[in-house]
């Protein structure tokens, strides 16, 4: 896995995609998603947390797949580190 994320954060032949020249091309919804499961939480958590249904969730974690054409949550995670989207430091904890 850590082999997969390095070889992905240095890739040269990087797609640009919308996302570096739109400020609104996430909602604000999508990024406290993404936020959440980049700390690891379940659709279920990431619905208590938020007031959602886990199906809610489900869909915008899809349109994040979409709309950073990654295949899994490894490359969303990816995806969020490369175009600072998250303060990895800051924003999860792992112990």
């Amino acid at each position: 896995m850590l082999q997969y994320i390095h070889e992905n954060i240095n890739n040269t032949k990087d797609k640009v995609t919308k996302s570096n020249f739109e400020a609104n091309y996430f909602s604000k919804r999508e990024l406290q998603i993404l936020g959440l499961v980049c700390k690891q939480m379940t659709a279920k958590d990431i619905a208590d947390k938020l007031f959602l249904s886990p199906r809610t969730v489900e869909g915008h974690r899809n349109n994040l797949l979409l709309k950073t054409d990654s295949k899994n949550i490894a490359g969303l995670v990816i995806y969020a580190l490369k175009n600072k989207l998250i303060d990895f430091e800051n924003d999860i904890n792992i112990n």
